[in-house]
């Protein structure tokens, strides 16, 4: 979990096509995959190489970012023409005073600032082999602490895109599969070479942020968020106590700070699997109160991750095991 998190809501005038700037209808059904990109120092991170206009762009995948966006270097790229619109920024553990986060409006959930960003549609990017005829980047004159400040990073997709396309995050393989315009089945999974292991109801949050419900150490069942990256999942205070997960060690590197501290969750059920022993950050402060987060770390040992947000359903499954070759075979089989 980064310290810090950028995301943006739009109303639907707002963040809606111009009258002369309408974007081409989704409507081709369209498939395809990507390797997942793992170079130091950013492992948890999920990264892929995505095409636009002729331009490669190394773009992160978040499922808890709800706009996407674009460094000011890669919009100069490709040639974007930008105009501002006013985006509802929640700075999560930043370093902006909550105080003043409250006086610009707060979510309830983190801190939210009102801000005027500029921002252009992307027509014809292609990512993990699905071309989508127009994506809206917000493109910040100066680059909003987080995900974008990666080195060599051009941007990030968030919700926007991944609540319209199924997507897979296949942790074994390191690859990203897409397919649009969602609403996989089994049938689906098997050709893709998946083992479909549990169904489980996802919900959007009032960002368009998908949830999941999950039950800790027996005690109770949370909404949780649904995030595809980063190694260790984060709970607030008050979710560690009601489920009995005391901290007990100093703070993550992602975290090193009094207000941050590592623990167990002894038993996390999750539809019909429970896994154990799973690490989590616990947040110590009182005013943090978003939802808790289920983060790479734990997606990692489901295997494949697939959340379908058209279908309003998420997917644990593992790959085809690789056939052993057959032995070879004696004159006497003959």
């Amino acid at each position: 979990m980064v310290s810090v998190l950028v995301i943006a809501v739009m109303s639907a005038t707002a963040c809606g096509p111009r009258r002369g700037d309408r974007p081409t209808v989704w409507s081709e059904s369209q498939s395809g995959m990507a390797a997942m990109e793992a170079t130091s120092p950013w492992m948890d991170y999920t990264v892929v190489v995505a095409t636009a206009d002729g331009q490669k762009l190394r773009l992160r995948i978040d499922t808890l970012c709800s706009v996407c966006q674009l460094t000011s270097a890669a919009a100069a790229r490709l040639h974007l023409t930008l105009s501002s619109r006013t985006v509802l920024a929640s700075l999560v553990a930043s370093g902006v005073p909550e105080a003043a986060a409250r006086r610009n409006g707060g979510l309830g959930r983190g801190w939210a600032l009102r801000q005027r960003l500029p921002g252009s549609y992307v027509r014809g990017l292609e990512i993990c082999g699905v071309t989508l005829p127009a994506v809206y980047f917000v493109v910040p004159s100066r680059e909003l602490p987080g995900p974008t400040t990666a080195p060599d990073l051009d941007g990030f997709i968030g919700m926007p895109v991944l609540s319209k396309v199924a997507a897979a995050f296949d942790y074994q393989r390191q690859l990203v599969r897409m397919w649009f315009p969602g609403h996989i089945g089994p049938r689906d999974l098997r050709q893709s070479g998946y083992v479909l292991d549990d169904t489980l109801p996802a919900h959007a949050g009032p960002l368009g942020l998908p949830w999941i419900r999950c039950q800790l150490n027996g005690r109770g069942t949370w909404w949780f968020h649904v995030r595809n990256e980063e190694d260790y999942s984060v709970i607030p205070a008050a979710l560690a106590i009601g489920a009995g997960v005391p901290p007990t060690g100093s703070g993550h590197r992602a975290h090193a700070h009094a207000n941050y501290s590592l623990s167990v969750v002894s038993h996390v059920r999750v539809g019909t699997r429970t896994f154990r022993r799973l690490p989590v950050i616990v947040s110590r402060r009182p005013s943090d109160a978003r939802l808790p987060e289920l983060d790479g770390g734990f997606w990692r040992r489901t295997g494949v991750m697939i959340l379908d947000m058209p279908a309003k359903t998420l997917y644990l499954a593992h790959n085809v095991p690789v056939q052993a070759a057959a032995a070879p075979r004696s004159r006497a089989d003959f």
